[in-house]
Order: C-alpha cells, then structure tokens, then sequence
C-alpha cells in the first residue's frame, strides 16, 4: 500500500496537481493489488470519498457512503473512542495515526482492520484527511493463536474441532499418556478408563461447560498411564472462537505434575504428626538483610499488611526495617525473643530459628509460627515465614476442653469406657477404664487396671473361646471389634454385655482398642422373648389353610409361611428380600403394589381379586391385606392370600351365560320395537280395494307364490301399491307368524346401507356406539321386502347375493357367520334389464330376484278401480277430518276416470285428502282442471324420455322453485315426499348440481 508520511503545503497547489494525479493512479492500482482500501475526508468541502476496496471492507454497497460519525460509528464499541480520538487528534494538531482496531461491518460481520490516517494541510491548517485501511482479521488470528501455542509449547497439548470432531495431540501428550504416536488416538469415551471416576467426571463436566459457554477450565487430574501406573496432570483448557464470536473448536493443555503431588503428599505426612492446619494455609513470607532491611515480601505478606491496615504495602516494604518491630527497648517477652533469634543467626551461631507468638487484634485473636533460615547467598540474608497457626491452637485448647468434657461423659455414661492394649507377646492390660465400669462389673476401676484378668474371670465359659477369637480377628485385619457376651458378677448375676472399639496399631507394635461396653440384658431378654413368641406364631402361621406374608414399606416380603414359599418355589433366605415383580408380571404386581401402599397410607385393611399365572398355570386369589404397627411406629403389611379360582370360574360362566340372556334379550326387545310399528300395518290381502281384473290376475299370482319360498320380484311405477302385495304374500305364507321386515334400498345413504342390512358390531366405525342388529337378522324366520331394490349400490349387490346364495351375514366389525332363514320379496320401478345394460345392476342378482315376477299394472290400465278407491279415501278422509261428504258430482267422478294419474295410487289418495279438506256442505268439490292440463303438459313433454329424463326434470324444477333448498319444511325433499339424504343421493346419481 501507498502511504505518504509528509505533510503538504497548498500554497502552490496548481504546481502539484499533476504529482497528484499520478499518485492517485498508481495508489488505486497497488491498493487493488494489495486489497487495501483507501479514504479521504475533504474539510474544505465535507466530502468524503472512499475506494472500491473500502466499499467491501464495509461491506458497504459502491456508492454509499457514510458520514464521519457513521464511518466511526461502525468500529467496535470498545474502540469507538480510540478512533474518534486519533481524527480530532490529526485534524486538531495535525497527527498522523497507524491502529489495529476491531469493525463491526454493514452485514454485522466483526474483523480486525489497520487504519493510517494523514494529513494535508493549506497555510498551517488541516483541510484534508486521508489514509487507508486493511482487513488484517487473518493476521490478527494467526497472531493469538501463535502466541498462545507458544505459552503452551513446553507441555503436552491437544485440540478440537467442534464442527468435525477430530482430535488431535502433541507429541508430549502421547508419552504422557504413555501412547505410540502412531497409533489413533483413543475415543473420548475411553478416556474413562485411564482416569479415576471424579478426575473423569470432572474433566467431562469441564469440557461440556467450555464447549457450551466459552468459559476456560483449570484442573488436577488423576489418570493412569498405558502401563498401568497412576500420575497427577494439570490441565488447562479453552474454547476457540472465530470472528463471528462462534465457538468452533476446543485446546488446551496437560503437565505431569506427579513429582510435585508426590512431594505434596510426603510434606502433608511429615507436618501430619505436628499439625494438620498447618497444610492449610501458606506462609507469609520476607527476606530480610543482616541490618534488618526488608528486601523482598510475598503476596501473602503485602495481602496481611493491608488486611491490619498498617505500612508493609506492595510499595513500601522496601523502606521498613524488621528489627524496629522487635525493639527490645519496649520490653515485649515476644519482640525480645525474636530479635535476639535473629542475631544469633545473623552472627553465624544458627542456621535456623522458629518461635510462636500470640498477634491479637480487637475483634480476633491469631497465633503465629515464625521461622527463620540463613540463605546460601553471597551477601547475608535470612528467609522469615510467619505461619498462622490460629486453627490449630484453637483445636488444641478445644482438644484440652474436649478431653475434660470426654472424662465427665464417660464417668456419667450408662455403660464403661476403656482402653484395652494387647501386647505382641500375647500379653494384655486396661491402661484406662471409667468409674462408671463397677455399674457393670461390681468392681473398682483401679482394681481392674492392675489385674485385668479379674473380668476375663467373670466370661462365662460358654463365651470364653469366641470372645479371645474376636479380638485376635480384629487385631490382624484391623478391622472394627464388635461382641456380644455373657457374664456371671462376683454377686452370681447374669448379665449381658455389647461392647464396640477401633483397633489402632502403636508405634511399639501394641494394639490398642478405646472400647464402649454397655449393659444389654434387658434386650437380650425381650429379644429370647421375642424368638419364643415368634417360633409359636411360625408354627401357627405354618399350619394355618393360607398363603401368607409379611411385607416392610419398601413392599420387600420379610416373610412367608410354607404354603406362600412352596407357591413360588423358594426357600425362606431366597423369599426374604422379594417383591411381587421378581414373581408375577408387571401388571398384576403394579396392581397388588398400589393395595399396599392403600393400606400404608390409609392404615386400614384393603382387599384385592386379581387373576396370576404362575407356571402356565392360570388361577384367581383373593389378597386380604392389613396394617401390622410395630413396637418402633414403623407400619408393616402382612396379607392372607387365598385361591378362589374355583369361585371365579362359577362366576365368569354365570356371567357369560348372563351376558347371553341379556343378548338374546336386547335382540328381541328390538325385534319387539320393530314389529310393534310394523303390526298396525298388517292386514288381510282379501280386504283390499279393488274391483279390475288385472288386480285379480295379480292377487291369483299371489296366492300360487305365497306358500312357498320361491324370491319374488314386484314391478310396477311408484304408487301402485307394491309393499301393499309384498304384504300380501308374507300373510299368506308359512313364515306369516314370524316379522315381515322392510327396508327402502333408496332412502338409505350409501355409507349406511351395509350396517341396516347386516348389522355392525359396537366400535366397528365412527358413530358405532354399540351393536346394532341388522335387518336381515330382524327378518330371521320371516319376510325381508327389499324396496327399490334397483337404487341398490353397485358395491352392495354381491353381498346382497352372497346372502341369497348361501344364506349367511356378517355384521360390520364382527368375527362370526350369523345363519339366516329370510325369504326375499324385491320391489323397483327400473326396468331393470336396461340397468344391466348400463352397468347399474349386478346380471346374477337379477336372476336371483327374478323367480317369481309379478308386474303390477298402473291406475291407468284398470280405470274400474278408481271409483272403488275414490268411494274409499272418501270415506277414509271424512272420518279422519270429521266431515260428512256424502255426494260426488257425476262430472267430477268421470273427470277423475279420464285423468291419467302418473302417481297412481298413492296421487288419487293425496288428492282426494286434500278436496276433503276444501270441501263443505254434503257434496265433495274436486278441481281437476289444473290437473287435466298439467298431467296434459306433462304426458306430451315426457313423450320419449327415459324415467331418468324425468326425475331429473322433476326433481330440478322443484329444486328451481325452492331456490334449491333441500331440507326443512318448505325444502325440494319435503316437497317430493322424501328423506334429503335419499334427494340427495339420487342428484348424485343424475348428475344435478346447482348452476
């Protein structure tokens, strides 16, 4: 990069115009080259211009430039006012500046950057500022991390890529860990084993938190070589971050500081046997020279100085003189005692010299050691640590107290305490025992420390050889003593004792043990009373016809009897321990866990029946449990367990057969409900209102058809009265005493037509909220009439033939074939042969219909029945509204036998309903002028259409009418006199949609 580092005079500018030029040329091309940006700040004119290379350094978009305060306000915060120092600085007194500074760019990228500013100046004043500008973020990286592997240099050290995961290590920490270089290096997860469980838990924790939060860590850790043998590391470790303040790897560091633990170790054993507090704290420490001047102090020392607020400071030590606090002029036993230590090692007369002082202050009393050491040094200098042994001279007047509070303890303890010392010659003695022990033994203390013999003397002999046998065990593993034993006083009293002590081997060789006796024959005795008790309630609980058991509050069994242990195949010790899991499966034994902790919580006696398998074997109990209190408060479960399988088998098949009367029950109150609607309904065929002979013709089929079982198929146009015949034939067959079932194949949606016909079970689809019986099950022994059997879905129709082929359903969701005996009677207006030919009706289903055909003509083709049918409905309707119509006008009656009712039956009989309702006085008024000439328009517009043409005609201009509203009271279904679901299923089926 171009820098100028002169200042220039513009009192000759027009002289250097061409100069500049050609520097600006040759500044923008190595500027480029160098990827260095380049500024200028014009006072003159506020301006500002900035290179390309600036622009990007930026991360600026060209041509955006910044003002001042914005171009320093993109620099760190925490180099903000360095900056804005430098320019007021080079601007005020015309100074030039060269920083390395942290930039936070346009895009919020953080880097490192060297900016140069320089000045030009016009007639002794700055009117332009200019310099350049470098991303030197490589560079200042490379910078850290160099110097931070050169602190590291010296010791084994490791590093971590976070984002791959790879690892390395230095040379020095394979020989460390005593690993060939060679060889990968070991997963972290095996690190575990070459380390002590803290020192791994402490180094993994460590790592995690540096990984996760940037923090550093610092730890000694106890690892063990390749070899086998164990060494002390310290360890430091770091997170490595990039400019964007990411964490993208891990390094530290790891010295073998075994030497220095090891010498930790022996020093804390050597000052052990003086002190223990003395390890914990670190002297305070000076040198001192042979006039007393202090030379050097440590921080311990500076730290004490401040701490008592007087002049040995950091500064000052070197102006204080030791000797003048030792002035034996103020008669201090003390300061006298120092000085002349002192003197004598200044002379040559002693090495080394140590006392111990009192230091107290106003609100806290110390103690010190103070040692003194001549230094091998060419001039002479003596080494002073002062050591504050505060702690330990408090424990050793606390130990003082203690051993007074321990002698009143142990006169006044309910028991004896002694030491008991065995010599290795076998010899032995009670150098110590409390007055406490003629309680126990009915004689003196003293005696017994002259002759110890006299309580061997008293052992019962029953107890002698395991009572020599404990302490010799004891003494050679030096493990803890602890027997119990019985004794016979000089008074002849039995008694028993329990005596407690730690072995502790002297210097000497002899063991020593401080003993606790206490008096324990009240226990003993409860105690043989309580094994007498419990032998008499085992031998009772074994005999008793149950299974019993006792468990603690951690629901383990802690006991039961021979019919419990025999039941799961364990003895007594194999028993004890136990839970319900280690013998039944998880549920029963979750089950039988939740009674016991009912009668933990509550206290009161739960029971509970539950089904257990034990060896492939399938059995029921009963399970009576109940709180036990113990004499301690504390609450156990005993239980009497008792096999009831015998009982549950007679209720289970009580219960199914139960459940079969209660099904056999639901199913015919349903046939009940069904029939009790249908039976209004019945009727004799004989009765009905006729008076043509093709009525005649097609009741004499009837009565040839009707005694056997033969499938009968009615044809004929809606309104012709074909559920009338289908009636008929059911009253005149064999199965007339059992139900005549109908369904109406087209007011049936789609998705529900298989549940009506054969039924589903509860659950077995959305909405199956228990099981419904079909109506094929319903018609069972009876007559199934089969409506508009030609609106039957396709998809429907081989179950359909399925049943007339094989006699057999299967309800939606069940797992079971139901044999039906149904005979069949179908009704449509289709011509059905033509839905074959469409493809809307299934060929061998029409055969299978088509047994028995019986056509029934429509009202237009037997004209003698409207005058019959009309005498009828008039009747019918004049009671029903309390009317007496008694005459019909000629002209009316033969208009009626001219009209060619398209509804048939069902027409006439809706029309004659609704004259009787307008008519008043004695004659019937008809109005079928409209009629005449809509039936008129009707005929001659259907003249070639299919039926379909004409339902979808129909049921469109009545959706028009009703701005093609489908339900409600004034809806298109309401209207043509059907269900909306069936409206709209047969839109769909006539392709009608709403414009």
């Amino acid at each position: 990069m171009l820098t100028h580092n002169f200042n220039w005079d513009m009192t000759d500018r027009e002289r250097l115009i061409n100069e500049l030029t050609r520097l600006n040329l040759l500044f923008e091309d190595s500027s480029e080259a160098a990827k260095v940006g380049g500024w200028e700040i014009d006072l003159e004119n506020d301006t500002i211009a900035f290179t390309n290379e600036t622009f990007d350094i930026y991360e600026l978009p060209r041509g955006e430039l910044p003002s001042m305060d914005e171009g320093i306000g993109y620099y760190h915060p925490e180099h903000q006012q360095l900056i804005r120092d430098a320019v007021t600085n080079a601007i005020e007194n015309n100074q030039h500046y060269d920083l390395d500074v942290k930039l936070i760019t346009a895009k919020n990228n953080e880097i490192w950057v060297n900016t140069k500013g320089r000045t030009t100046l016009k007639k002794g004043k700055v009117i332009r500022l200019y310099g350049s500008i470098q991303d030197i973020t490589d560079k200042k990286n490379a910078e850290i991390e160099l110097k931070k592997a050169q602190e590291i240099a010296k010791l084994g050290s490791w590093y971590l890529n976070t984002t791959t995961g790879e690892v390395s290590w230095s040379e020095e920490l394979y020989k460390m860990y005593g690993f060939d270089p060679n060889e990968p290096i070991p997963p972290y997860e095996e690190h575990a084993k070459f380390m002590t469980h803290e020192s791994w838990k402490l180094l993994n924790s460590s790592i995690a938190n540096t990984a996760k939060t940037g923090e550093p860590y610092t730890l000694e850790l106890k690892t063990i070589k390749n070899e086998g043998d164990w060494q002390w590391m310290y360890a430091e470790g770091e997170a490595i971050f990039n400019s964007k303040k990411e964490i993208i790897g891990l390094r530290g560091i790891a010295q073998d500081i075994t030497s220095r633990k090891l010498a930790e170790e022996k020093i804390k054993e050597s000052e052990r046997s003086i002190s223990s507090l003395l390890n914990s704290f670190e002297d305070i420490v000076c040198v001192i020279d042979d006039n007393g001047n202090i030379l050097k102090v440590n921080d311990a020392w500076v730290e004490f100085g401040q701490r008592n607020d007087n002049d040995i400071s950091a500064i000052g030590h070197t102006k204080f003189n030791y000797f003048d606090a030792c002035d034996p002029d103020a008669m201090d036993e003390h300061a006298i005692a120092v000085f002349e230590g002192l003197k004598e090692i200044i002379k040559g007369n002693k090495k080394q010299f140590s006392y111990e002082y009192p230091c107290h202050g106003l609100d806290k009393k110390q103690w010190f050691l103070m040692r003194a050491t001549l230094m091998k040094t060419r001039k002479k200098q003596v080494a002073i640590s002062h050591i504050d042994v505060t702690e330990r001279k408090e424990a050793q007047l606390a130990l003082v107290e203690s051993e007074k509070r321990f002698q009143h303890i142990s006169n006044n303890l309910v028991g004896a305490i002694l030491q008991y010392v065995l010599r290795p010659d076998g010899s032995d003695a009670i150098p110590y025992m409390s007055s406490s022990c003629y309680e126990l033994w009915e004689v003196d203390a003293n005696t017994v420390i002259e002759d110890v013999n006299i309580l061997w003397d008293m052992v019962h002999p029953d107890y002698v050889p395991l009572f020599y046998e404990s302490i010799q065990k004891s003494a050679e593993l030096l493990e803890p003593w602890f027997f119990e034993w019985q004794i016979i006083t000089p008074s002849g009293k039995h008694k028993w004792l329990e005596g407690t002590g730690r072995p502790e081997k002297m210097d000497n060789g002899d063991m020593l043990w401080d003993v606790i006796i206490m008096d324990v024959t009240q226990r003993k005795i409860a105690e043989m009373n309580f094994q007498e008790s419990e032998e008499r309630f085992k031998a009772f609980m074994e005999n008793i016809p149950a299974f019993i058991f006792i468990k603690d509050k951690q629901l383990r069994h802690v006991y039961g009897n021979k019919r419990m242990l025999d039941l799961f195949g364990k003895s007594t010790d194999e028993y004890k321990g136990t839970t319900a899991h280690d013998f039944l499966d998880s549920h029963v034994a979750s089950e039988l866990d939740k009674a016991d902790m009912e009668v933990l919580k509550a206290k009161k006696k739960v029971e509970i029946e539950i089904p257990i398998n034990r060896d492939g074997i399938d059995m029921w109990i009963r399970d009576i449990k109940f709180p036990i209190e113990l004499p301690s408060g504390e609450i156990y479960i005993g239980g009497l367990v008792f096999d009831i399988t015998n009982k549950k088998q007679d209720e289970l098949a009580l219960k199914d057969a139960l459940n079969q009367v209660t099904e056999l029950k639901n199913k015919y109150e349903k046939e009940n409900i069904y029939l009790k609607e249908e039976i209004g309904l019945a009727f004799n065929y004989k009765d009905m209102i006729y008076a043509s002979d093709e009525i005649s013709e097609v009741l004499n089929q009837v009565d040839m058809v009707a005694g056997t079982d033969a499938t009968v198929l009615l044809q004929g146009e809606t309104g012709t009265g074909k559920e009338i015949v289908a009636r008929a034939i059911h009253s005149n067959s064999l199965k007339s005493e059992n139900p005549f079932i109908k369904i109406n194949c087209a007011a049936i949606p789609r998705e529900l037509i298989e549940s009506e016909l054969f039924g589903h079970k509860k659950g077995s689809f959305t909405g199956a909220i228990c099981d419904r019986v079909g109506k094929f099950e319903l018609a069972n022994g009876g007559t199934l009439f089969l409506d508009e059997i030609g609106e039957l879905p396709i998809e429907m129709q081989p179950k359909l033939l399925r049943v007339l082929q094989e006699g057999e359903i299967e309800p939606i969701g069940g797992s079971k074939i139901v044999k039906v005996d149904v005979r069949i009677v179908a009704a449509t207006n289709r011509n059905l042969l033509e839905e074959i030919e469409n493809g809307n009706f299934r060929e061998d289903l029409y055969f299978r219909l088509n047994v028995f055909p019986i056509n029934i003509p429509p009202l237009r083709e037997r004209k003698k029945d409207i005058p019959v049918l009309i005498n009828h409905f008039v009747t019918k309707f004049s009671d029903q509204y309390r009317k007496e119509l008694k005459h019909i006008l000629k002209d009316d009656l033969q208009a009626m036998m001219n009209y060619d009712w398209p509804g048939n039956v069902r027409e006439l009989e809706n029309f004659i309903e609704r004259s009787v309702i307008v008519s008043q006085g004695d004659y019937i008024s008809f109005n079928l002028g409209t009629k005449n000439d809509d039936s008129e328009k009707r005929a001659i517009k259907s003249i070639g259409k299919t039926l379909d043409d004409v339902q979808r005609e129909h049921i469109t201009q009545t959706l028009i009418a009703t701005k093609w509203k489908i339900a409600g009271a004034d809806g298109a279904a309401a209207i043509l006199d059907i269900k909306p679901s069936t409206l709209r299923d047969r839109m769909k089926k006539l392709n009608i949609q709403k414009p």
